[in-house]
């Protein structure tokens, strides 16, 4: 896992988007606009290698559905979602 750190203006838009490796953070009652958008824009154009993690802390129930963790949309968008931190620990060492 390379967490080196990047000098992000140093690279063009195309190496940019090869280096992301998005995690979402989905804290409060609903996910922020912003953090949506970029979920949904990272959903569009990434590969089959790449994945989107959210973390979501918490503990209120979201949305209508019995067990639901986000809107369904984000929901469907991340390729995992947990709740705790060390459980993103080993996610990341999972995916990435």
């Amino acid at each position: 896992m390379d967490l080196d750190p990047i000098r992000y203006e140093d690279l063009t838009f195309d190496e940019l988007e090869i280096r992301l490796k998005p995690i979402a953070v989905k804290h409060g009652s609903q996910v922020d606009d912003g953090t949506a958008w970029e979920i949904g824009y990272f959903y569009a154009r990434k590969s089959s290698e790449q994945k989107i993690i959210g973390i979501r802390t918490d503990f209120r129930r979201a949305g209508e559905c019995e067990g639901a963790i986000v809107d369904p949309i984000i929901e469907c968008s991340c390729d995992k979602i947990v709740r705790i931190r060390a459980e993103l620990m080993e996610t990341i060492s999972l995916f990435f």
